[in-house]
This record gives structure tokens, sequence and C-alpha cells, in this order.
């Protein structure tokens, strides 16, 4: 019911004779909300079409906490295994693109959307 800023950079390595285009890589994202949370994964990537790719990325999110009396109490976990699962849509120019990309991270028992534009850069 919220949202957020945030900045992230991925790097997908593609093989080139495989197709659909598999890559590997990784992927640092942090998002400023009410607490500060980092994500950090491996990065698969499948990419069956030029305009459309699909990713998998198992990492670990970070969240950095405001201390409370009640966290004195109660323990809490600042980091967490996370899933993410996402596509985007990709404009080429030349070599950079333009997508509209949205994103499933699964933590535990919950899911939140993200979603925005991402730029990319070909080399």
């Amino acid at each position: 019911g919220s949202a957020a800023f945030s900045f992230g950079l991925d790097y997908s390595y593609f093989f080139m004779e495989t197709n659909p285009f598999i890559g590997i890589g990784g992927l640092a994202e942090a998002a400023f909300a009410e607490e500060t949370e980092f994500i950090v994964a491996p990065l698969l990537t499948i990419q069956p079409w030029h305009e459309i790719k699909f990713i998998l990325a198992p990492g670990i999110r970070y969240v950095d906490l405001k201390e409370t009396a009640i966290d004195e109490i109660h323990e809490t976990s600042r980091m967490r295994f996370l899933l993410r699962v996402g596509g985007a849509y990709m404009f080429h120019f030349d070599h950079f693109s333009i997508s509209p990309a949205i994103n499933a991270d699964i933590v535990g028992s919950s899911v939140n959307f993200v979603y925005g534009l991402a730029f990319g850069w070909g080399f």
C-alpha cells in the first residue's frame, strides 16, 4: 500500500549460442522508504525474444530498521532470504534500451510488487 524510490544496477552476461538467450549475472538495489532496504542477488535472465526478458534472482534482503523500545524486547531479523521473479519489455535504441519492468519480491509469506522504468546499455 505504499510507494518508494529505489535505485539499482544489474548485469547479465548472455551466452550467445543459446536460443532463447540465457544470461547470468547479479543485481544490487536500494529502496528508500520508511526503512532503507538493500537487495543483493545472483541473476538468471531468459530472453526468448529481443524485446522481452524474464528474471529469477534468489538473494538476500537487508533492512535498516529504526531501533525502537519494542526492538529491545523482541528480536528482529534484518536479513532475510528473497526471491525476485519478474519481466520487462525493452524498447531498443542502438545500444540503449528503456524498459517498463515489473517484479515480485517474495520474502517469507509476503509478496511485494516492484514496478518501474529500467534503462539499459548493451556492450
